[in-house]
């Protein structure tokens, strides 16, 4: 919806260039200064209890797509069977306006938006090993932010005017810290990709992506703060 506020807007505030670049909506009103989003402290412990899980357990969370819009094109069943046989308990998040209606597919945890700030998709980041996302879903950066590697499932896009993600945030997709999973693939082809994703250390790579894409520091809402106050001055 970028082009249609910009113009009534004096500022708008992006988590880096590149957001702005590869989502074609560079402005000179465009400031650069981080998201105030990623500025918390999440305890693991807390987090646990908050949602009735268990820390020691191996856990997938599942950001389930909307099948209004972009149905997946995956076999949910092999997926689903192919994570718990790797071990890992599945929690399932969705959205409050999009529920999911089949059961079998709420996983062993099943959450709407419990929380805004910090958001329930966030804190379930913080404490899950693994994340399975899907190309129309922003929890791509929450992933990235967390250091958690990804599932990236194939999903159909039937509203042709939304940008896909890929698109949108293809600097993400340059690095090995995912895998993509097609309707073609066997519950055996989807464990091969989840064990290659534990089987590789990806520190590194989140680092660079993290330190390029996303402003992870303490300063983002005093930087956000001060630069108001600086342009407001200028006025």
């Amino acid at each position: 919806m970028f082009h249609d506020y910009i113009d009534n807007i004096d500022y708008s505030i992006f988590p880096s260039k590149e957001y702005a670049v590869y989502g074609k909506t560079l402005s000179d009103k465009n400031l650069y200064l981080g998201s105030p989003k990623y500025s918390i402290e999440l305890d693991a412990d807390s987090i646990c209890k908050k949602y009735g899980l268990k820390k020691e357990a191996k856990k997938a969370i599942m950001i389930y797509p909307d099948a209004r819009y972009y149905p997946a094109k995956v076999n949910l069943d092999f997926l689903y069977t192919a994570l718990k046989e790797e071990g890992y308990e599945i929690i399932v998040k969705t959205r409050g306006k999009n529920p999911i209606h089949n059961k079998q597919y709420r996983g062993d945890h099943y959450f709407l938006d419990e929380s805004w700030h910090p958001h329930t998709s966030m804190e379930l980041m913080k404490i899950v090993d693994l994340v399975v996302t899907h190309e129309s879903s922003s929890a791509i950066k929450e992933a990235v932010f967390f250091n958690k590697p990804f599932l990236d499932m194939d999903v159909h896009l039937i509203n042709k005017h939304r940008p896909i993600v890929r698109d949108v945030f293809r600097f993400f997709y340059d690095y090995d810290f995912y895998k993509k999973i097609s309707g073609d693939m066997s519950i055996d082809d989807i464990r091969k990709a989840i064990s290659d994703l534990k089987q590789k250390n990806y520190d590194e790579q989140f680092a660079d992506a993290t330190k390029k894409y996303l402003v992870k520091n303490d300063n983002v809402c005093q930087n956000i703060i001060k630069t108001a106050y600086e342009l407001d001055g200028k006025k």
